[in-house]
């Protein structure tokens, strides 16, 4: 495929940006079990923990993960079960000499307005988290307070688009081989990594499985995009028995073309 340069940007960054986009892999993982995707008590309780399985789905996650020594960093959701998810199998490179914070990052939050998919304020996660979590950059005071069209399809394309956007700006801390594991959510998933491919006809988007990962690059090698688009590599594809990605950006973003307006919102 032949690239243009964009330009606004310099032979010398151009090429910066083509050899870290070589070296860059985006791992987007679905939280846990938490206690909403098990009982109708978790779907009502505000801002749920995992469960004991879902610990488990943590450790075994941890054991087959095969990138943790090549992690950059470490994005999630400000939701109690992706911080959990994130602290418990990443635990190795949270606690390693060069491993930052798991950055929180708002527009990773899940959609949809029953109780479960409601967030905490940062007081809150502050207090239970402490030093495992860094919210700065990315979380406002009031990230958790929705407004009436916060699950509308164009604005969750939009929020895909920012937090891909925010990713793509991590990147550039990296000054060699960047591994960025992103947890967030089952809702959410389509919209940040813009493949619909699995859209059903009567349920909305099927579902990744708790704790089921995908890897992705940016489709534009200049990282100039403004959708910042991803594509999953053929190796994530294989991994999971898909033929083809359906990335994000283009013909699959503009509009929402191909999503249905009455997407269902299940937790």
């Amino acid at each position: 495929m032949s690239v243009g340069i964009s330009p606004s940007i310099s032979k010398q960054e151009f090429r910066w940006n083509l050899y870290v986009q070589n070296h860059i892999l985006i791992h987007i993982i679905r939280h846990a079990e938490g206690l909403h995707n098990v009982s109708t008590i978790g779907i009502n309780t505000r801002d749920p923990y995992l469960t004991t399985n879902g610990i488990r789905q943590c450790a075994e996650l941890q054991k087959a993960f095969p990138y943790m020594d090549k992690l950059a960093w470490v994005a999630a959701s400000p939701m109690k079960r992706t911080i959990q998810t994130a602290a418990l199998t990443f635990a190795p490179y949270i606690g390693a000499g060069p491993g930052h914070p798991i950055l929180l990052v708002a527009d990773l939050h899940e959609s949809g307005n029953y109780p479960c998919n409601m967030g905490s304020p940062i007081s809150e996660l502050s207090r239970e988290f402490g030093r495992l979590i860094d919210f700065r950059a990315y979380v406002g005071q009031n990230w958790f307070v929705k407004g009436s069209d916060a699950d509308l399809p164009r604005v969750l394309t939009q929020r895909g688009i920012r937090a891909r956007t925010i990713i793509r700006n991590i990147i550039h801390l990296c000054d060699s081989d960047c591994h960025i594991a992103v947890v967030t959510h089952g809702n959410f998933i389509p919209y940040l990594t813009g493949d619909y491919s699995d859209a059903g006809v009567s349920r909305g988007t099927r579902f990744w499985r708790n704790t089921e990962w995908r890897s992705y690059q940016f489709v534009d090698e200049t990282l100039q995009d403004p959708n910042a688009a991803l594509r999953e590599t053929d190796e994530s594809l294989q991994r999971h028995g898909a033929a083809k990605s359906n990335y994000a950006g283009r013909d699959a973003i503009r509009g929402m073309a191909y999503i249905n307006e009455a997407i269902v919102v299940v937790p």
